[in-house]
């Protein structure tokens, strides 16, 4: 039998933003659980869980799933996200402010949709790559969680 101390990682808000609603429930279920045990869990190896550990059903406690997630984005969550992360760079904001300056008469020096062209080329661009990475590391994630996994068993 061995004790942990640790407690859960908080998930941070933009996370929790674009998480699905069942996710949301499960974390909210084990965030409480962790606050109302004061964030400990005992980890019982080869030894049946005691009357004490289980629920009101005499049903052992259930936690999150033990899965790999890699991939940064969701279908609902693509284009807010990778937009956000994508215009925290120098060089995009600054293009964005040098396209801005186009639309004010007094500073222009070409065409306002030349500059916007070659800017949305860009992040289009960017954006296209970003989502084939992404779909890459959910595959590659899928592939991890679908893996043969050995359990333990009574003889180890």
């Amino acid at each position: 039998m061995a004790q942990g101390a640790s407690s859960p990682r908080r998930v941070p808000w933009i996370k929790r933003l674009f998480m699905s609603p069942a996710s949301r429930r499960l974390l909210a279920k084990a965030e409480a659980e962790a606050a109302a045990a004061g964030a400990r869990r005992t980890v019982y190896v080869n030894v049946g869980l005691p009357p004490s550990e289980l629920d009101g059903h005499g049903r052992a406690p259930q936690y999150p799933a033990n899965q790999i997630r890699t991939a940064k984005y969701t279908v609902v969550s693509f284009v807010p996200k990778n937009l956000f992360e994508q215009f925290r760079r120098a060089a995009n904001m600054y293009f964005l402010f040098l396209l801005i300056l186009q639309f004010v008469p007094a500073v222009t020096t070409g065409s306002p949709g030349l500059s916007a062209l070659a800017l949305f080329t860009i992040v289009l661009l960017t954006m296209a790559k970003d989502g084939y990475e992404d779909s890459r590391r959910s595959v590659s994630d899928r592939e991890a969680n679908r893996a043969p996994a050995a359990v333990l068993g009574n003889g180890w």
